[in-house]
């Protein structure tokens, strides 16, 4: 029963830290984002955002 039990919980913990792993990846790639934003705007004067959503419309 325990070692069901313990197989439970290292499962779990093996998840946590893949959610840990994948919340560092999102943080690094959203910080990736906000510096290549501010070297468009840096360098060209206009917002690479609000340019993609000017060329859909």
């Amino acid at each position: 029963m325990t070692d069901k039990f313990d197989d439970q919980v290292k499962k779990l913990l093996n998840m946590r830290k893949k959610v840990d792993d994948a919340k560092a990846k999102v943080s690094r790639l959203e910080g990736q984002v906000d510096s290549a934003r501010t070297r468009m705007k840096k360098e060209h004067g206009v917002d690479a955002v609000e340019a993609a959503q000017v060329k859909l419309t």
